[in-house]
């Protein structure tokens, strides 16, 4: 390997290194964790109660065993560094045996940043490698025959079995190789395989599908493989799951088809010769599965680039291109590395860890409600169920809907008591807390940026409800309504409430600014201007608290600081977070 291809490949490292912080890496965590230090190989849902008992297919059991023994014996870091080494293997497989051009080098690192967001500590990681690695043994197999194909294509399928319900990607793939070298297609096929090849790749490809079911499950994965066609309505919910012409990802888009451009016009106006007719069977049906979902994206693209990278033509250039070109790359690899700082992060930065501790060091009892998107991280961090175990295919049973009403505040009460919920913990920006807020017999106990507590009086629960309770109705209804619906004599409790609040944590973003409200509305800028400025202090682009701060100002004749506040709300108009952990 010459000198290019090692510092392009190191610089592929260096930006696919990525914040471990994946909801699903968490449940992922906890899986392994089972697996290895509690030998139970679950084949029953055991992450939540909904679905106790409930036949799982956990088809990534192989990668949860491996990320939680890179993380018990290295770390976060060592986790990070070795999804960052995946996604490198797979450049380093398309790099291998090419002439490596500057225009080459630039375009597949174009295409590692693209693919940044996809290599994460998931499976799929495994799957990305094991497809690629299929692929290319194919296009080996038919340029040399060679017999060590008996060999690499039984692994390759054994290790995906155990790895990933991807695995099923492997039959389109077999089937366009085979429509094509047997049966009436074959007379469009202009490089077929001779008789010997023919055959034996026949029966490797048979074998191989039997290596594939020598898993824990057997057939069953290729079945799990399907869910997302059973619940389609369901997995559209996810953002994962949207199809990449959705507005969120327009430079995954433009990629995408500009790979479609290229490959359709070279191959109408003179690369037949290069691609075989297979090849472009299996561009075509793999081109076309990120208009499904966008996480297929890596899937498409890992499957496609051997065949996009066959017909682009040698580009050299001089060598002084190449040399700026790779000093780019090298360049802005290290630039990206130290300004992301991924590898040095706290992966609990961006999740409810207080919220974890506060649940567990005070024991609470009894079913929980939580959002989806934050039950890996609470299987992992609290070893309790979830109410929806977050890696179960079935996302369109009853227990997914029933989330989907719970967080609008809809059939609240019918939903408690189905599924006999005891507390439950909401994303404040939710319409849930509202909901809640107006029920007697339910009571806030914990209020941090990340989320909100809910427990139930009579639950077993009630010596912490005493402790910790707020009484704050109406909870995220506007102040002015809140001023209206609230008895003039209970205003004061109110803001001794808010004042609560904030003692326990004291950089409770929303809890100050309401409480700022209250006392602007009820004519005391001077504690208003109190609270917005702590507020302030936190986060200085709360353009909102800005905003409000310049018309106490105003208010209390102080012209010169309502004029700069009102500028720096401007400037800061719609950057405001009120909320970690808004994933």
């Amino acid at each position: 390997m010459n000198f290019h291809k090692i510092i392009f490949l190191i610089a592929v490292f260096l930006i696919l290194i990525p914040y471990v912080g994946d909801n699903d890496f968490w449940l992922h965590l906890r899986m392994g964790e089972l697996i290895v230090e509690e030998g139970h190989f679950p084949r029953t849902d055991v992450l939540s109660f909904t679905g106790e008992g409930k036949e799982w297919i956990n088809h990534e059991w192989f990668p949860q065993t491996a990320f939680y023994q890179l993380f018990k014996y290295g770390g976060f870091v060592a986790v990070s560094l070795f999804s960052s080494l995946m996604g490198t293997v797979l450049f380093a497989l398309l790099i291998r045996g090419r002439k490596f051009s500057w225009p080459l080098a630039i375009f597949l690192f174009l295409i590692a940043y693209n693919l940044k967001p996809f290599i994460v500590p998931r499976p799929q990681i495994f799957a990305y490698a094991l497809l690629l690695g299929l692929v290319l043994a194919i296009g080996w197999y038919y340029r040399t025959g060679s017999r060590k194909i008996i060999f690499v294509l039984p692994t390759i399928l054994f290790l995906w079995g155990n790895v990933h319900a991807s695995v099923i990607l492997v039959l389109p793939i077999f089937a366009a190789v085979l429509a094509f070298e047997f049966g009436p297609l074959a007379k469009f096929n202009r490089y077929r395989l001779g008789y010997q090849e023919k055959i034996r790749l026949l029966w490797v490809m048979g074998i191989s599908l039997g290596f594939s079911l020598l898993n824990p499950f057997g057939y069953k994965i290729y079945w799990q493989a399907l869910q997302p066609i059973r619940f389609r309505e369901a997995f559209n919910f996810l953002i994962e799951t949207r199809p990449i012409y959705d507005l969120s990802f327009p430079i995954l888009l433009l990629t995408h088809l500009a790979i479609i451009f290229v490959v359709f016009g070279h191959t109408l106006k003179r690369r037949w010769e290069v691609l075989k007719t297979y090849e472009f069977v299996i561009f075509v049906l793999f081109v076309a599965m990120p208009f499904f979902a966008v996480k297929y994206t890596p899937f498409a693209w890992v499957a496609i680039l051997p065949i996009f990278l066959k017909i682009l033509p040698d580009l050299n250039g001089k060598k002084l291109f190449a040399n700026i070109a790779i000093a780019s790359i090298a360049l802005a690899s290290v630039w990206l590395f130290f300004n992301e700082r991924n590898l040095f992060k706290d992966p609990d930065s961006e999740w409810p860890r207080e919220m974890a501790g506060f649940i567990k060091d005070n024991e609470l009892r009894g079913n929980a409600y939580n959002p989806y998107s934050w039950s890996g991280y609470f299987v992992w961090k609290n070893k309790k169920s979830v109410f929806i175990n977050p890696a179960l295919a079935d996302l369109g049973g009853e227990a997914f809907w029933d989330a989907m009403d719970f967080d609008k505040g809809e059939k609240t009460d019918e939903i408690i008591k189905k599924h006999d919920l005891s507390f439950v913990i909401a994303q404040p920006w939710a319409v849930l807390p509202y909901s809640l807020s107006l029920k007697n017999d339910w009571s806030l106990i914990y209020w941090d940026n990340y989320g909100v507590i809910f427990a139930k009086k009579g639950r077993g629960n009630d010596g912490i409800i005493e402790k910790y309770e707020l009484t704050i109705k109406y909870f995220n209804d506007s102040i002015g309504g809140v001023l209206k619906k609230y008895p003039a004599g209970e205003i004061p409790d109110l803001i001794e409430n808010y004042k609560e609040a904030i003692k326990r944590q004291p950089d409770l973003l929303l809890a100050r600014y309401r409480l700022g409200l209250i006392y602007q509305r009820s004519g005391d800028c001077k504690e208003a201007i109190v609270q917005y400025k702590a507020l302030l202090n936190i986060d200085q682009k709360l353009g909102s608290a800005r905003f409000r701060l310049a018309e106490c100002y105003q208010e209390t004749g102080n012209l010169r600081l309502a004029k700069s506040e009102k500028k720096l709300a401007e400037k800061f108009e719609g950057k405001e977070r009120w909320w970690k952990g808004r994933r």
